[in-house]
């Protein structure tokens, strides 16, 4: 029996574990999931906002506090895995990115935020119009992405390996 914790990660939070299984749902949100190799230690995050044009049916629902854009989440996420081991550096994570419509709303923030750094790109499972179940376990070091067209049935998951 896993007797793993399962933290759900909300629209606008960061969370980085090295011993819980981390996961989000998501549609036009986009989720960054980094993972250090060697000290087995990653987090996540569900971005949920463009600055420019908010585009998602979520902008709504969004306030003040939180990591609801990528250019907040994703340096919140890395001063966490940092805060953890201070020897991790940038170019030594691995990178898994999941979420977004179309090349429209959150996820062109999101990628163009993850330009600035030297992350390693594991994965990656965005655009279409597409619900997301984001699973990362991360003492396994394994992101699945479960994917479904809204109103139909779950399709095979896709798994990304740090």
């Amino acid at each position: 029996m896993d007797t793993r914790v399962v933290s759900l990660v909300n629209r606008g939070e960061v969370r980085v574990s090295s011993a819980h299984i981390l996961e989000t749902r998501i549609s036009s949100c986009v989720s960054v999931c980094l993972y250090h190799p060697d000290f087995k230690i990653g987090g996540i995050t569900h971005i949920s906002r463009s600055r420019n044009n908010d585009t998602t049916p979520s902008g709504k629902y969004v306030t003040t506090n939180g990591y609801y854009y990528a250019d907040k989440a994703i340096p919140r996420l890395l001063y966490l895995l940092k805060q953890s081991h201070s020897a991790i550096r940038d170019q030594s994570l691995e990178m898994v990115v999941a979420g977004g419509v179309n090349n429209e709303g959150p996820i062109l923030e999101t990628l163009s935020e993850l330009e600035k750094y030297e992350f390693k790109i594991v994965g990656r499972d965005v655009n279409k119009m597409l619900h997301r179940h984001v699973i990362f376990d991360v003492p396994s070091g394994i992101v699945t992405v479960n994917r479904k067209k809204p109103f139909a049935e779950v399709k095979t998951a896709r798994c990304f390996k740090f």
